[in-house]
């Protein structure tokens, strides 16, 4: 597994705040005319995957997963990789 391969979490309610949160402080910097809106960048919803790259996964959740957390932001707390698709067409499972 790599960084940057893909994963697929279906966010609950906590892990949509999370990403909201993560999102309006991420832009907290710029001008509100050009902010763009969170589903801009994700349909988040708790009831379809959400795809990030690994990386960006932990950067966002990963200072709130702890042991003993009231809730976890992933449904059945669970993370699938993405399967990678080769040049050719075919699937790589490694």
């Amino acid at each position: 597994m790599n960084m940057n391969d893909h994963v697929e979490v279906i966010l609950t309610k906590t892990g949509i705040e999370m990403l909201e949160n993560h999102y309006q402080e991420a832009y907290s910097h710029l001008p509100i005319n050009i902010r763009m809106p969170l589903d801009t960048h994700f349909k988040a919803s708790k009831q379809e995957p959400i795809q990030f790259q690994l990386w960006e996964l932990m950067q966002i959740y990963g200072p709130h997963i702890f042991l003993g957390m009231r809730e976890s932001p992933f449904v059945r707390n669970e993370i699938n990789i993405v399967e990678k698709v080769t040049f050719d067409g075919g699937l790589n499972h490694g």
